[in-house]
């Protein structure tokens, strides 16, 4: 996917490429993006160079929708409801915040505090956020209803490809917390919380497009030939009521490689709408089990009526 503002060259923004086990089968590629007003989009489909094999395409199409996306503000420091520095920064605070260092463990000598500087950031390009007892810890933000749990370390590193230069999560270590067996045919399996991302409440004349996306890996020690599972809930629930209902289920392999998983679906309109993450895992893994969860989002389309058709949205 590209984009480019003005007659600016074009840019590559982000990208697929499709796993060795879905060539040879009519896979959908999604692939999706958000971008601010005034910005072109564009996508191709390449193959690497010495490509020989023939690629049948049988539909390609780009859409677009406007909408809000709410997640986990992760190495964010320009928020100042939601701010990063809220977890380190402060007494009391029950995180620790280091500048990365070659050697040693997050804590030892060899690793140097973080310090925070006038622009409301560590002064440290790289920084590594542990809980100040050890252990893990659940993170929330918007009074729960976003969060991530079983917490580690989360590591913050520095984008300087973008432009400008903004800080992004380097990498995590999740644990999750245990939310009980998995449904059937998986009973004998744990279901494993990681995130919950609230996405909003649809207000609309029509049902809106809601689409989830979890860019996740696995610890490879844990792997260790294991087939893992993580499971993408996209539901929604009546307005102001506690009941939610599933809309749609997703399953995706995760292995050692950074992947983006993503679910979307329609829901009703005066609908909350809310993302669920877990992992579905043997019971002897549940304990050695390690997630690198980078981010998870929950874009959730708005509408903006037609003053000409009230009953139609013009965006």
């Amino acid at each position: 996917m590209q984009t480019r503002i003005a007659n600016n060259p074009w840019v590559d923004a982000t990208s697929r490429t499709m796993k060795s086990w879905e060539v040879g089968f009519e896979t959908p590629a999604t692939l999706s993006i958000n971008v601010k007003a005034g910005t072109d989009v564009r996508f191709q489909v390449r193959t690497p160079p010495g490509t020989t094999a023939d690629l049948y395409i049988f539909d390609a199409h780009l859409s677009m929708a406007y909408g809000q996306e709410n997640h986990p503000p992760l190495c964010d420091y320009s928020d100042p409801n939601r701010s990063w520095l809220d977890f380190f920064y402060g007494p009391g605070s029950a995180w620790n915040c280091f500048a990365k260092a070659t050697v040693g463990p997050p804590g030892s000598s060899a690793w140097t505090r973080c310090v925070v500087g006038a622009a409301q950031r560590p002064l440290s390009i790289a920084t590594y956020l542990v809980p100040a007892a050890g252990g893990k810890l659940d993170m929330t933000w918007d009074g729960g209803e976003t969060s991530m749990y079983g917490v580690e370390k989360v590591s913050c590193g520095y984008d300087t490809a973008s432009i400008p230069a903004v800080d992004i999560p380097g990498a995590t270590s999740l644990r999750g917390v245990d939310a009980g067996l998995a449904p059937a045919p998986w009973a004998s399996n744990r279901w494993i919380k990681l995130a919950e991302v609230y996405g909003g409440y649809v207000d609309h004349v029509r049902p809106a497009l809601v689409r989830a996306t979890t860019k996740a890996r696995m610890n490879t020690a844990t792997l260790n030939g294991n087939f893992m599972v993580v499971i993408q809930v996209l539901q929604a629930g009546p307005g102001g009521m506690p009941s939610w209902t599933a809309v749609k289920t997703d399953e995706f392999p995760i292995t050692a490689d950074l992947t983006a998983l993503e679910s979307s679906t329609f829901v009703p309109v005066h609908s909350d709408v809310r993302v669920q993450v877990y992992a579905r895992l043997p019971p002897p893994l549940v304990a050695a089990a390690v997630f690198d969860l980078r981010d998870t989002s929950l874009f959730v389309e708005q509408c903006i009526p037609d003053p000409t058709e009230p009953d139609k949205c013009a965006h």
